[in-house]
């Protein structure tokens, strides 16, 4: 395994898109993470999506178990500058097949709030999968793509995107990914801590993770994005599970 480095902020949101090929059963996530939603296209790609949130400072793995074996993949963002209670606001699922997966749109009660999707594609092929081109102004703050190979190998994607503020009475988002195949999204607002979204900010850390039962890698790499009202600067532990 691997821990936060630096460890997250007392107090701040933590978010959390895990994506499976296949369905990965019964889940036991790590203490006080909450499930908002999933949703499965065609018994194929699996997408669920949860949170903490006023989360205790966290230094340690975040590890979810499930009772079936399924490549997965997924991604922990945090966030400042959010409720501490009643943070969650609106979400909703979505799934389809093609190269355009979205996330289905909410009605946000406050356009200030944080905009959090998900996306999630997997498919067996000789090329890998991911995505590019989000939609609606949104930013992929974060992806990994999982995989096993063979002949074809199997490739298991997933994405976190932002948006900050300025969500409109109704907010969607999506990609394009680079094949066509099975995907599944999901989205949900949060809401923000004062009157505007300016204080919201995609804080220091991302846990991204790659699991699978063929291999072992661990690669540590450093993200940075600076744009408009918000900051992102992110270390990130990549990590493939055997």
């Amino acid at each position: 395994g691997g821990s936060w480095s630096p460890n997250t902020t007392n107090g701040n949101l933590l978010v959390a898109v895990l994506a499976h090929q296949g369905n990965p059963g019964t889940y036991t996530p790590p203490t006080n993470w909450t499930q908002i939603g999933s949703t499965i296209n065609n018994g194929a790609t699996y997408i669920s999506f949860w949170y903490i949130e006023n989360a205790a400072s966290q230094s340690t793995t975040q590890t979810w178990t499930f009772t079936n074996s399924v490549l997965s993949a997924l991604v922990i963002a945090e966030y400042s500058g959010v409720l501490a209670s009643g943070a969650l606001d609106q979400n909703t699922t979505n799934n389809g097949n093609s190269s355009s997966p979205s996330t289905g749109t909410i009605s946000p009660s406050d356009t200030n709030a944080l905009g959090i999707g998900g996306l999630a594609i997997t498919i067996d092929s000789f090329s890998s999968i991911s995505f590019s081109l989000p939609t609606n102004s949104y930013t992929i703050a974060h992806q990994v793509t999982s995989s096993i190979m063979d002949l074809p190998s199997h490739y298991c994607a997933v994405a976190l995107l932002e948006k900050i503020g300025s969500l409109g009475a109704s907010t969607s988002t999506g990609a394009t990914a680079s094949a066509s195949s099975n995907w599944g999204g999901v989205i949900a607002s949060f809401l923000p801590e004062g009157a505007s979204s300016a204080s919201v900010t995609h804080t220091t850390n991302a846990l991204l993770k790659a699991l699978n039962t063929s291999k072992t890698h661990t690669t540590n790499a450093l993200l940075t994005l600076e744009g408009l009202n918000k900051t992102h600067t992110t270390n990130a532990l990549l990590k493939a599970l055997s």
